[in-house]
């Protein structure tokens, strides 16, 4: 059996958690193989397998980055393996969101099920980005609370930058907590039952925060 070739995968810049995505190509076969992605294009190194949904000959869809993937941030390379034990050659991508410290805990905790796949639409609780300290106030669904969909943090690559998120004031209980001298891209989805009131804090140089909202 011919070796499978993969022509595009999105928009070849993806985050780790990442669902809903789609490869394209062709000669992959008409019986599930395997997608992975390998640190280097010799397929070495960290690996992570990728979840597909529904297998086609010309087309991999449903296909999901891991939330938690072994691999860093940066290029990647994607490999389609046929059940025929038959090896792409390497597809080169970008990956974000993965290799950060992210802490939660005290008042809110992390439903991993929930981000594979994530239900409801992300609302931007921040106009831009933010930095400092502060409150913001949550909109959800249901009140008083709501959930912390996503938080994108920026980073100037050299210096650690902190995102901390408390209940109510600065000394409430802390919800999430990352620091990563890189951006990331985080979907934590940590719902906030009993009060409305956040907290930030964004501290380093050159970090800054956006904050969303998951509405369902």
């Amino acid at each position: 059996m011919a070796a499978p070739v993969v022509t595009t995968f999105g928009d070849d810049d993806h985050a780790a958690g990442e669902t809903g995505l789609t490869i394209n190509g062709f000669q992959f076969g008409h019986f599930d193989g395997e997608a992975w992605m390998y640190a280097n294009p010799n397929r070495t190194g960290l690996s992570d397998q990728l979840t597909v949904g529904t297998w086609g000959d010309m087309q991999l869809t449903g296909v999901e980055i891991p939330a938690v993937p072994n691999n860093t941030n940066g290029t990647v390379y994607l490999f389609v393996r046929t059940d025929g034990f038959e090896w792409s050659l390497p597809y080169a991508f970008t990956l974000s969101g993965a290799g950060a410290e992210i802490f939660t805990g005290g008042g809110g905790y992390v439903n991993w099920d929930a981000l594979l796949p994530n239900s409801g639409r992300l609302v931007p609780l921040t106009d831009g980005a933010i930095s400092g300290t502060g409150t913001i106030v949550l909109q959800g669904s249901h009140q008083p609370g709501g959930d912390i969909g996503a938080v994108l943090l920026t980073a100037d690559g050299s210096n650690q930058a902190t995102v901390v998120l408390r209940k109510n004031n600065a000394t409430g209980d802390v919800l999430f907590d990352i620091g990563s001298v890189v951006s990331q891209y985080i979907n934590p989805d940590i719902r906030v039952d009993d009060t409305a009131v956040l907290y930030y804090s964004v501290s380093g140089t050159g970090a800054g925060a956006m904050l969303y909202e998951r509405v369902r």
